[in-house]
């Protein structure tokens, strides 16, 4: 039987976000059970018309809730880019707020601020370090000393 909640993710930063919360939800409530697909990055699985239905910038990770159903999605809810997933688990199945602050807090607003420096920000430029680094097909000099900061993190 299928579990509520079905991840589809890799071993990146943002994958790990997503698995940690449902592990830190699981273990604080119990009752959040989920299944994991792992996405190939570099055979393009994200970029198949499948995946791409599911999340439009054909990238991981994404959480389909099978709880919640519609007309318009009667596989499940998706949810798709680390933060919003965040977001929606804590919003969804956090009952007791043991993840999240009060709604309206300055505490929430500073916590709000962090996600979106991180996935606005900090995240992108790691991506682009590590591509450059890492997986260009020719080495760009100018590609490297644009985001060496972010190597020092």
């Amino acid at each position: 039987m299928s579990k509520p909640l079905v991840l589809y993710t890799a071993a990146t930063p943002n994958g790990h976000k997503v698995s940690i919360l449902l592990e830190e939800l699981k273990a604080a409530y119990g009752n959040i059970d989920y299944d994991v697909e792992k996405i190939n990055l570099s055979a393009n699985i994200q970029k198949e018309p499948w995946f791409i239905a599911m999340n439009p910038n054909g990238r991981i990770p994404v959480l389909i809730d099978r709880s919640n159903t519609s007309a318009a999605h009667p596989n499940g809810f998706p949810v798709f880019e680390s933060a919003a997933i965040l977001l929606y688990l804590v919003q969804k199945y956090d009952k007791e707020g043991k993840f999240k602050f009060e709604s309206g807090s300055d505490e929430e607003s500073q916590m709000l601020q962090w996600i979106f420096f991180a996935h606005g920000g900090v995240g992108p430029m790691q991506g682009q370090s590590h591509h450059f680094r890492h997986y260009a097909p020719e080495d760009v000099p100018y590609g490297k000393k644009r985001v060496y900061l972010f190597d020092l993190v």
